[in-house]
């Protein structure tokens, strides 16, 4: 007996559950960093440091210490070989030139390879300086002949010259000055620190007096940060 074709629709097939997506991490730059020492165990291979002088004079001064070079250079040098240790300073036409290179030929004396740029001064009486693209450009011509890189700096306009170097596979580890670093910044280094947690390491120790300090270079007068805007 044949059936009646029947006037209901056919009944649609049942979705498939639905499958819960995985949550995506955070992207770095939302991620809050805490400083931690700097990894120093182990190979560093070729290492080459480069220092934001202005901004570690400052940094070490709120700190209330005083750096000590020689040791400074020793610490960054560790489990490693040394290649270059660029100091990035800058020359004030306002200051006396004596004094200024008495600090920058004590600095090329004991193991820094020292960069310097003019202060700019404008008419309003204020003075500005700019080393990062310096930092950048030394950062990039070394990346194919080093292991390792140490930035002393918080700058992060350097945001974009790490990221590049630590995509050709350079390990980067950045010491901040200050404790406002941009977490973008932290997030690409392989290795973070503030200067605070390394000070007992790096500073100039007490000595007797009429004994000079071996690692105190005879000091300019710096130009006032809030003058450097």
């Amino acid at each position: 007996m044949t059936e009646a074709p029947s006037d209901k629709a056919p009944k649609a097939p049942k979705a498939a559950p639905a499958i819960a997506k995985p949550l995506q991490p955070r992207p770095a730059w939302q991620v809050k960093t805490q400083p931690t020492v700097p990894s120093l165990g182990g190979d560093r291979g070729r290492v080459a440091v480069f220092i934001d002088g202005l901004s570690l004079f400052y940094g070490a001064r709120n700190l209330g210490i005083e750096i000590d070079y020689k040791q400074l250079l020793r610490y960054f040098a560790r489990d490693g070989r040394l290649l270059h240790a660029f100091f990035y300073a800058g020359v004030d036409s306002e200051i006396e030139h004596s004094r200024q290179q008495g600090f920058l030929i004590w600095m090329r004396h004991h193991g820094y390879r020292v960069v310097t740029k003019a202060v700019q001064h404008f008419p309003d009486g204020n003075k500005k300086l700019d080393i990062d693209v310096e930092i950048a450009v030394d950062m990039m011509k070394l990346s194919e002949h080093c292991d390792t890189m140490v930035l002393v700096s918080s700058n992060d306009t350097l945001t974009y010259a790490v990221q590049r170097v630590g995509e050709r596979g350079v390990r980067i580890e950045l010491l901040g000055l200050g404790g406002n670093t941009g977490y973008e910044l932290v997030n690409l280094v392989d290795s973070y620190a503030e200067l605070a947690t390394i000070q007992d390491e790096v500073k100039m120790l007490p000595r007797r007096e009429g004994h000079p300090s071996p690692g105190k270079p005879p000091m300019e007068k710096p130009q006032s940060k809030s003058e450097l805007n």
